[in-house]
């Protein structure tokens, strides 16, 4: 199976890497990116909307605000652990017999900041949340660039985010996972197409690397064609000539 598509904008925010030019001068995208407990700004947004975001809402609402798809386009979301933090939160709140906050709930599910992202930017295209495990991203990439093959979207914004789970999942955390959100938007046609394969993974070794940070280290900064697997499923990306 092969799908076409083109990168018409994109952008990025993490800790150590908060501007456009930092993500394309960086040298090594895992060890630039800290672990720190830092926010992107969202002054730019809504208070009521502000009040609501987590860190991780605030890099998903940066760096969908810092691509512009010129009209509406349909939404994918992906993330390995999602709000894993709100989640905490409230089974703390359960093990205390106090009532559950429903704000923090509504944000605990998975679709939780893409419908979010719809309402604020009045977005009645559809949106879809993903989770796959290490390969949540290549996930999402495969749904975005199926919608655009169905011919239903021309274009569609997949954003990706994540962040490391916290102490209270000591023993599940993954090292490579760093707290970053990346925002494309994706096209059928393009000044350079690139061409999505999925094959069997088997017999491969799992990629050590992050997938989204791999997908901006070889594909958007170095324009090379781009392998992941994760040991069942190889994610191919290669340029069109």
């Amino acid at each position: 199976m092969t799908l076409l598509f083109s990168v018409r904008d994109w952008a990025a925010w993490g800790p150590g890497l908060e501007t456009l030019q930092a993500w394309e001068e960086s040298d090594n995208l895992f060890e630039d990116l800290r672990a720190e407990d830092l926010a992107p700004p969202v002054k730019d947004l809504p208070m009521m909307l502000r009040r609501r975001l987590s860190r991780m809402g605030r890099m998903m609402m940066r760096v969908s605000h810092d691509v512009d798809p010129q009209d509406q386009a349909a939404v994918v979301f992906s993330s390995r652990y999602g709000e894993s933090a709100q989640t905490v939160t409230l089974l703390q709140s359960l093990s205390l017999s106090e009532p559950l906050s429903p704000a923090n709930f509504s944000m605990s599910v998975h679709n939780g900041l893409a419908g979010l992202l719809s309402i604020a930017t009045k977005n009645t295209k559809p949106h879809t949340a993903i989770s796959a495990g290490k390969g949540s991203f290549c996930a999402g990439l495969l749904e975005a660039c199926a919608l655009l093959s169905s011919g239903q979207e021309g274009r569609v914004l997949l954003v990706h985010c994540d962040e490391p789970l916290s102490d209270f999942y000591e023993g599940f955390t993954d090292p490579s996972v760093k707290p970053f959100a990346l925002a494309l938007v994706l096209e059928a046609k393009g000044k350079e197409a690139l061409s999505l394969s999925v094959t069997s993974g088997q017999g491969q070794g799992p990629s050590c690397e992050d997938a989204a940070l791999g997908f901006i280290e070889h594909v958007l900064k170095a324009h090379k064609a781009w392998s992941w697997c994760d040991g069942r499923t190889s994610w191919n990306i290669n340029y069109v000539k």
